[in-house]
């Protein structure tokens, strides 16, 4: 397959991509540089970045908005692109879309890590189930560290301090859990 380089807008030919993902600098002499994206942790996930400058500056652009820009065009007013496959370093073009934030939620929303936590009273009894560790410490004036150390197993008193257990719902825990009179 012959490789197809596009110029990334805004960039005046400095910089271009190809349909694999790569980023190359374009010298006013001709020649190229292959760039190298990097994993940087953002406010909304692990991305490839690379580092573009334009008028003397430096910016950070996640590649993923690098390769729908250039391959797909702008985003239509509230989309916003994604990777198909769900792999944030499969850059290839054929595994980003553009996708509405609602939708895009709707798809990756179901996989966070939430889990429901027991609260369990001194006779092994569950009081109350939550929807997550933040919630249980919420509605019951603790840490949601305080909380959440306690469904792992990380506190020799398995009771917190408003007497009572906790537990991951979910987990075999709840059936091995030994309850015994708080101290």
């Amino acid at each position: 397959m012959k490789e197809s380089w596009r110029n990334i807008p805004g960039y005046d030919g400095k910089y271009q991509a190809d349909m694999n993902g790569n980023v190359r600098r374009v010298y006013k002499s001709g020649k190229t540089r292959q760039m190298t994206a990097y994993h940087k942790k953002t406010g909304r996930g692990n991305g490839l970045i690379v580092k573009l400058t334009i008028s003397g500056k430096a910016k950070e652009v996640a590649l993923i908005q690098i390769m729908a820009k250039t391959f797909l065009g702008e985003a239509p007013n509230g989309y916003v692109p994604y990777h198909k496959n769900g792999c944030k370093s499969d850059n290839y073009i054929q595994n980003i879309a553009y996708i509405s934030r609602t939708e895009l939620g709707k798809k990756t929303g179901n996989k966070s890590r939430r889990q429901p936590v027991a609260k369990i009273d001194s006779s092994g009894q569950i009081v109350d189930v939550y929807s997550s560790a933040r919630e249980a410490a919420k509605q019951n004036y603790m840490s949601y560290q305080s909380v959440n150390d306690r469904c792992n197993g990380k506190c020799k008193n398995i009771f917190a301090p408003d007497g009572y257990a906790y537990a991951w719902e979910d987990k075999e825990v709840l059936s091995l859990i030994h309850i015994s009179e708080p101290t």
